[in-house]
């Protein structure tokens, strides 16, 4: 995988050589096949590329409920932090009024790749609402957020880093002032006769890293422990 990631940019940064085009077009290509062989078509990490793209930096919300619904692999790892830390009070005789914490997702925790894409890992927060029964299930009701920064990692020893230098030089791209060459053996070819070549110009935007922010959900965290459950709740 390494292998074919690294020899695609660099067949890519070679094409551009070769047609007469800048390092930006070449980062653009990149960032192009990214999107089209590893994202998925109209998903999140789709429009997060693409708004990181356009370079207006505006923060960007998703819902917190919505990515845990659709990551198994996230949710677990909250509501196992969670019960850790509700098992550490009980066991401590203590209240779990007043409890919380910072939870940190790590990407090869994701299940969807599509979230894993858009994001990244994430540090979730959150704070203890309440106990109650739902569906004779005790739960912990707490409350869930995050706030991360829109970034790529061209520093970072991984497979994609060629991806991610392509991604990071598009917030400083540079000017592209080429020439055109019309077909050979054509009136106005550089060879024939006829007009020159024209000069063209490409002023790209700059990509911008941008807030990704989360809505602030009360979610029910099956409690696992084998404490007495509380009355149920209306």
């Amino acid at each position: 995988m390494a292998n074919s990631v690294s020899t695609a940019c660099s067949v890519v940064r070679a094409l551009g050589v070769m047609t007469g085009h800048n390092e930006t077009w070449s980062d653009l290509q990149i960032m192009n096949l990214a999107r089209e062989f590893a994202m998925k078509r109209g998903g999140r990490a789709e429009a997060f590329l693409t708004h990181y793209l356009q370079g207006s930096g505006t923060d960007v919300t998703f819902s917190m409920k919505t990515l845990l619904d659709e990551d198994a692999g996230v949710r677990s790892k909250i509501f196992r932090e969670i019960n850790v830390q509700a098992d550490a009070r009980d066991a401590a005789k203590q209240p779990l009024k007043g409890m919380a914490g910072v939870i940190p997702v790590h990407q090869p925790e994701f299940q969807n790749q599509d979230w894993q894409y858009a994001t990244g890992a994430l540090n979730v927060e959150w704070e203890f609402v309440e106990e109650a029964v739902q569906r004779t299930i005790k739960v912990l009701k707490v409350k869930v957020w995050t706030t991360n920064l829109y970034r790529w990692h061209p520093e970072a020893q991984r497979f994609t880093q060629c991806v991610h230098v392509a991604a990071q030089n598009l917030q400083n791209p540079k000017k592209e002032i080429r020439f055109t060459t019309p077909p050979t053996g054509f009136a106005g070819s550089v060879a024939g006769i006829g007009k020159p070549a024209e000069l063209e110009v490409i002023d790209y935007k700059k990509a911008k890293d941008f807030r990704m922010i989360s809505s602030r959900d009360i979610i029910a965290v099956p409690r696992t422990s084998k404490r007495k459950a509380p009355q149920e709740m209306s």
